[in-house]
């Protein structure tokens, strides 16, 4: 089980495509509320038949919180849930972290995920702080330093351009910053709800997608990038995608608790609050996760299924796309992903020209795995 907990909805930053909009006022979630929440957890979880939790401290900028309080927090959630395999994440800006939080994170053993966009010019035009000040440099020094404190950060990149990209020059960046990363587009909510180039915007998301891949194919470095991985991982294998906004499995393994107590499916809609299951105030989370509300999310890809999704041969790949985006775009989550043909452009990709390039890395890497053992044989040969 994954709960997402929004710690607070104030932030340093003003990132110009911010799914919560502009708060006029920011508020922190109440300490309480989280006992609450943790209280009524193992119940929860013994309905699922579950023994694993994944906390995900969240914001707004969650490290504007400071560490004592997330110090008691995890005390209790671990001295509360015995027998339950609990760990910590948090979503951060990077901003913020200096030495303190580099041993917070050590002890707790918390994995910082930084939202990062790519390279300094796309990162820099999107996200600046508060006084309009540009935080690359700032973000990028805050990795290195995790990293040199044996701590790698997941990379979260929004590609928020449909101008024309330096592809090579993302991809060495990337593979220089030796970090996971997973890529995803800009959604129509907060600061980006009137924006009109989404469409354009998402198919410029599938060509750099294609890119990458196509450059990682004919490189020797392993560079982590999502949805890519799990894409090509279940393609190869037949399976679903793990990854939530594909799964089909929308509300089944993730809860988000809002800083004001509400409770929903999904940490996206904070600008929206559409299709709450209740707040933690009133009741258990095992009742709001019960909730009519908490039941339509789960059915959703059981109804996509048995429209015309049915007839498509790469809906086990997708189930009809990301819920909250369908709600966004549609006013309904019985809405398929409305960018659904550049998706199955990625898909065709992936199953024609990606899978040539795999045969063809493969035949190229057991020729030097082969030429390498031919070079210890002749040499052992040598010796006797």
């Amino acid at each position: 089980m994954n709960l997402i907990v929004k710690m607070t909805n104030a932030c340093n930053f003003n990132c110009n495509y911010c799914s919560a909009g502009n708060n006029n006022s920011s508020s922190n979630l109440n300490i309480d509320y989280i006992k609450k929440f943790i209280n009524g957890t193992e119940a929860l979880l013994k309905y699922k038949h579950d023994k694993n939790l994944n906390i995900i401290w969240h914001g707004g900028e969650p490290l504007l919180i400071t560490i004592d309080v997330y110090r008691e927090l995890q005390d209790y959630i671990i001295n509360t849930l015995k027998g339950i395999d609990v760990k910590f994440s948090v979503q951060t800006n990077g901003s913020l972290i200096n030495e303190q939080w580099i041993e917070f994170f050590k002890e707790y053993n918390v994995v910082p995920g930084i939202s990062l966009d790519g390279y300094k010019e796309l990162h820099n035009g999107n996200r600046v702080d508060k006084f309009g000040n540009q935080t690359f440099d700032e973000v990028v020094k805050n990795i290195k330093t995790l990293k040199e404190n044996g701590i790698t950060p997941g990379i979260l990149m929004v590609l928020n351009t449909a101008e024309s990209i330096d592809i090579n020059k993302l991809y060495e960046f990337l593979a220089d910053l030796k970090c996971p990363v997973k890529i995803h587009t800009v959604f129509a909510a907060g600061r980006a709800s009137n924006r009109t180039d989404l469409g354009n915007l998402f198919k410029k998301y599938i060509d750099t997608l294609i890119e990458l891949f196509r450059i990682s194919m004919n490189d020797e470095r392993i560079v982590q990038i999502e949805p890519l991985n799990s894409l090509f991982t279940s393609i190869i294998e037949d399976r679903p995608m793990l990854e939530c906004s594909y799964s089909g499995k929308c509300g089944v393994d993730v809860m988000c608790l809002h800083e004001n107590g509400a409770v929903s499916f999904c940490g996206r809609n904070d600008a929206t609050r559409e299709f709450m299951y209740g707040n933690i105030t009133d009741h258990e989370p095992l009742h709001l996760y019960l909730s009519e509300c908490g039941k339509q999310i789960r059915s959703r890809a059981e109804l996509i299924k048995n429209s015309d999704c049915s007839r498509c041969k790469y809906f086990k790949f997708c189930h009809g796309g990301c819920t909250f985006e369908a709600l966004l775009n549609a006013g309904t989550i019985e809405a398929k992903y409305e960018y659904c043909s550049e998706w199955q452009r990625l898909l065709d990709y992936m199953y024609t020209d990606g899978l040539d390039l795999f045969r063809q890395k493969l035949i190229e890497r057991k020729i030097e795995i082969k030429a390498q053992i031919r070079e210890k044989e002749i040499v052992l040969e040598e010796y006797i």
